[in-house]
């Protein structure tokens, strides 16, 4: 006949077991958890390394217009400044 001990003994192996069972479990699923993050986190990355790519060949495609408005807005900043220089020279004296 088992004792009190003997009882005891194989409720806490019985608890002991079912803890290594929800341990294997957790750990599996927070394995999986991390696995599918980190596969989101690389298709982030990408996606962004592609927009920066993008962003760079437009920049690239768009150097020469930046340069003709650049040149035109200077051109048209001069024009306005000397009908105005010359406007504030006749008028004023």
């Amino acid at each position: 006949m088992p004792n009190e001990q003997d009882i005891k003994i194989a409720v806490m192996q019985n608890q002991i077991e079912g803890l290594r069972e929800q341990h294997k479990a957790h750990k599996e699923e927070i394995t999986r958890s991390l696995s599918d993050l980190a596969d989101k986190v690389f298709e982030s990355i990408n996606g962004i390394r592609t927009d920066i790519k993008d962003i760079y060949e437009f920049i690239n495609r768009s150097k020469g217009s930046v340069a003709a408005l650049l040149l035109c807005s200077s051109a048209l900043g001069g024009i306005v400044v000397a009908v105005v220089s010359w406007a504030l020279t006749r008028f004023i004296k």
